[in-house]
């Protein structure tokens, strides 16, 4: 174990004197408590032991390649950097009943026999990335309830999660939250989440079915991606505007998107490669595009039914097999439209919804030959 300690307790090879020690003494926090220590790492039950009394570390905690079967710090409180747990094959549990701050990351990497309740006491909040990694022995997130904020959220590879349960108390996650690879997640439920200050983002989450976030207001982006039991985008009843990017792609069970049904303004928007999709008409609030929707190669899309959207940057309308009709009555006006390549779709059609709208320049071709073509392909 590699400590650095002001009062003694074991310091590993190299570490400074006693002089150097105080010479820093100042720019520690003042409330660290009776035992504290600055960044440790145990890889043996005997550098537990070592921890007794320790209230504080004024570092990182790093459990590293060790040959603990349970992790118990009852007396740690306080983590003024970031705790990382990490490769550990033979450990069972965590338990860190006292702990209250960690003021970065907390993460759990490659712990292949914790099977949970992950127990980090009263803690409320991570200020980095609350990351769990690669724990196939976790099938939900019990033990997580009092964290109220995150920085990010990070779940990637636990292959036996079934749900978000720990998770419910989770209001703010300032950053990302990157739910990838948890091919066992059934439902995704956040039920307290109001704020997410960038993507939400699902890939390859084939069993999920229920996703819902029914307090969330604030959303910058959303992706769901390879998610193949999705029937919809989930429910965010309240997520009114999203200013980055909705991007929906490649999800073979797709069939609406329904699941924001208050959305008005969309900064880009893609939603590509959804092979049973039959229906945008569940945005039927959406009325401001700023930047470029795409709308390609969803084969079993019958119409384009966007009945609010006012004014749109770029539209492009691609590839999509079944497509036969555009429905954009109140499109009064955007800077590039461009519709291609629609086998079914009759290019009178096109001309007929275009000739209504005020739009710069405009793209036409590889649709249904008919009487209009040479309108569309000049």
């Amino acid at each position: 174990m590699w400590l650095l300690a002001p009062w003694g307790l074991a310091c590993g090879p190299g570490s400074p004197t006693d002089d150097t020690t105080r010479d820093r003494a100042d720019e520690l926090p003042s409330d660290l408590g009776i035992g504290w220590l600055r960044s440790v790492t145990i890889t043996s039950p005997a550098d537990v032991a070592a921890l007794a009394g320790v209230t504080a570390i004024h570092g990182d905690l790093w459990v590293l390649d060790s040959s603990l079967r349970t992790l118990r710090l009852p007396d740690l409180q306080r983590v003024h950097g970031s705790v990382r747990i990490w490769e550990n094959v033979q450990l069972q549990s965590i338990e860190l009943p006292a702990l209250t701050t960690v003021d970065e990351d907390l993460s759990l990497y490659d712990n292949p026999e914790v099977t949970g309740p992950l127990n980090v006491g009263p803690l409320g909040s991570v200020g980095g990335i609350l990351s769990v990694n690669r724990m196939p022995g976790l099938t939900d997130l019990d033990g997580l309830q009092q964290i109220r904020s995150v920085r990010e959220l990070y779940l990637f590879h636990d292959v036996n999660l079934q749900s978000l349960h720990g998770l419910n108390g989770l209001q703010i996650i300032e950053g990302t939250a990157d739910l990838w690879e948890l091919y066992a997640l059934q439902r995704a439920e956040l039920p307290a989440l109001t704020e997410v200050g960038g993507k939400l983002d699902l890939f390859e989450c084939d069993a999920l079915t229920v996703l819902s976030a029914p307090a969330l207001q604030q959303l910058r982006s959303y992706e769901l991606h390879n998610c193949d039991a999705m029937t919809d985008l989930g429910a965010f009843p309240l997520v009114t505007q999203l200013q980055g990017e909705l991007r929906i792609q490649y999800n073979t069970g797709l069939q609406r998107l329904a699941g924001f049904d208050a959305l008005e303004g969309l900064a880009e928007g893609t939603v590509r490669f959804n092979p049973a999709l039959t229906a945008l008409s569940d945005l039927g609030q959406l009325n401001t595009l700023t930047g470029q929707l795409d709308v390609t190669n969803n084969r079993s899309l019958p119409q384009l039914d966007l009945q609010h959207l006012r004014e749109a940057r770029h539209l492009v309308v691609a590839g999509n097999e079944a497509l036969t009709e555009l429905q954009l009555p109140a499109l009064q006006r955007a800077e590039r439209i461009g519709v291609r390549d629609n086998p079914l779709l009759p290019h009178c059609e096109v001309q007929g919804v275009l000739d209504d709208i005020d739009v710069l320049e405009v793209e036409c071709s590889g649709n249904l030959v008919d009487a209009c073509s040479d309108w569309c392909d000049p």
